[in-house]
């Protein structure tokens, strides 16, 4: 049994809110349950000098976590001069998702599948998350095809079957937020 009561293969509640911030030239504000995520963009026409008059863009990604985003105050990277390996994990990811969709004409959504309690689960929160005895990060693009897959045994050593499982979660759960993603832009 899930401390949230779901199903194996059930997501969060997962909701975008589009135009979230006033300055940026987009925005959007992703909820996955209580998990919340502010994603900005803005556009500046400078390239690096290895991209000038190449029609070619540049994309990067920041990531950062708020001082009181978790249960107690952690403190801000810049303080410290560093980033976590959480950050430059998660900001690495990013990036690879936008190489892969260069030039940006593909949706993709990355999602995390574990095993939990013995049993492959889908979106995990933190309690599940904190507690899993297997950890995999996936990324597909609309298509379905896979973009990244990352898994690690943290708890006890996973089968190929429970491999395919977790796969499996990952392509039902990332179908649905592309799903999400597309009734949005329909909008």
């Amino acid at each position: 049994m899930r401390p949230s009561g779901r199903a194996t293969d059930e997501m969060r509640s997962v909701k975008f809110t589009r135009n979230y911030t006033k300055h940026a030239e987009a925005s959007v504000l992703v909820e996955f349950g209580d998990t919340k995520v502010l994603c900005t963009a803005n556009i500046d026409e400078r390239v690096p000098h290895f991209l000038r008059g190449k029609s070619a863009g540049w994309i990067t990604a920041e990531y950062g976590m708020l001082p009181r985003s978790t249960g107690s105050r952690m403190g801000r990277e810049a303080a410290y001069g560093k980033q976590s390996g959480r950050t430059v994990e998660i900001q690495r990811l990013i990036a690879k998702g936008k190489l892969t969709t260069s030039p940006l004409t593909a949706q993709i959504a990355s999602l995390s599948v574990d095993i939990y309690n013995d049993a492959p689960v889908l979106d995990l929160d933190y309690l599940e998350d904190s507690n899993a005895e297997t950890d995999m990060n996936v990324i597909m693009n609309h298509a379905g095809h896979f973009i990244e897959v990352q898994g690690t045994a943290e708890g006890h050593a996973f089968t190929r079957d429970e491999m395919n499982k977790m796969l499996g979660l990952a392509e039902k759960g990332i179908a649905e937020i592309i799903t999400e993603q597309n009734q949005l832009l329909e909008t």
